[in-house]
């Protein structure tokens, strides 16, 4: 498995969830091709939750970083 950076999972969970979001757009929301992009954004923020708790325990990062992301994507897209 390859170890991503902070930087690199953000870039790859943004553009997975473009992946998603245009695959509900062409087989609807519950279309096969949408639920493995679904699955495969729910491995990448995973990954970067488990990063970023791993990181909290020794630098007190704060853990609403992902989130902050999203959220400001999804608003601005």
């Amino acid at each position: 498995m390859h170890e991503y950076s902070q930087e690199e999972l953000l870039f790859s969970i943004n553009e997975k969830r473009q992946m998603m979001v245009e695959a509900a757009e062409l087989y609807g929301y519950t279309g096969d091709e949408t639920i493995k992009r679904s699955q495969e954004l729910d491995q990448l923020i995973y990954q970067y939750q488990k990063m970023t708790m791993d990181e909290h325990h020794s630098s007190d990062k704060p853990l609403h970083d992902l989130l902050d992301v999203l959220v400001i994507e999804k608003c601005t897209a």
